[in-house]
């Protein structure tokens, strides 16, 4: 059996529109949560948190729009978020960013600091006017 120029062709198109499929939907399969817990895991190190606080978190960390946090979150788990910001300076910019903004946002406004083990669950607290837990507000 001889193949032609034209089956050839038509065999290569169809094999790049399916690749192509599969990457576009591995790569908007993750969630913007997944690019928070990924930072926040490198940065630092290993917690456990549930999924609704994970979520009001990531709520308050503002995220490039949904492709794009799509594609980071893709680059953050498969390890390759170091290699990506030396190769472009608008990713490095991008991926600082986002470590900012989520380190900031755990830190502030997490129990992280304050859990008891390390084994303890990190809850999410919200926004809080003064996070010194010996501030007297009685001023009488």
């Amino acid at each position: 059996m001889a193949l032609s120029r034209r089956s050839v062709l038509l065999g290569a198109g169809v094999s790049t529109l399916a690749l192509g499929g599969g990457a576009w939907a591995f790569v908007t399969s993750h969630r913007e949560e997944d690019l928070v817990l990924s930072v926040l895991h490198r940065l630092v190190g290993p917690f456990e948190m549930s999924r609704e606080n994970l979520t009001a978190l990531t709520q308050e960390v503002k995220l490039p729009a949904p492709l794009k946090s799509s594609v980071l979150a893709t680059v953050e788990q498969l390890g390759g978020a170091g290699a990506l910001k030396k190769a472009s300076s608008g990713a490095n910019e991008s991926i600082v960013d986002i470590e900012r903004r989520a380190l900031t946002e755990f830190i502030t406004k997490t129990d992280y600091l304050r859990r008891e083990a390390p084994s303890d669950p990190v809850l999410y607290k919200g926004f809080q006017s003064c996070t010194n837990p010996y501030a007297k507000f009685d001023f009488s």
